[in-house]
């Protein structure tokens, strides 16, 4: 059976509410799990469509761009979590905090929640 990217948001979602894990790095690993969430979602979506995309690092960029094309507001969502996940993976002196999981909680639930087709 299939891995479900859902599970993604729902650690992401606990881990914000959870006291152990009120830390930066609670936070970033949050915001790590949320985008990869949205970004797999998607790519179940354009992969049942048929359309071929990279499948190296490339496919980040290249499922955004499609996102976009399709439905611009959801793309810019995930443009957003993709770089607040690099920020969060990459870079340590970036402000990671319970807010901005927050703000990625929301973004994530819009994909997540979105009927998303790309067969038309």
């Amino acid at each position: 059976m299939a891995f479900d990217p859902y599970q993604f948001y729902e650690i992401g979602s606990k881990l914000l509410d959870d006291q152990n894990y009120d830390i930066p790095g609670g936070y970033r690993t949050s915001v790590s799990r949320l985008y990869y969430a949205s970004f797999l979602f998607v790519r179940k979506f354009i992969e049942q469509a048929g359309i071929s995309i990279a499948q190296d690092h490339l496919q980040h960029e290249e499922i955004i761009v499609l996102l976009t094309e399709k439905y611009s507001h959801l793309g810019n969502q995930l443009r957003k979590l993709r770089d607040y996940r690099n920020d969060a993976d990459y870079l340590l002196f970036s402000n990671i905090s319970k807010a901005t999981v927050r703000n990625c909680l929301k973004m994530a639930e819009q994909i997540l929640t979105s009927d998303i087709d790309f067969t038309q």
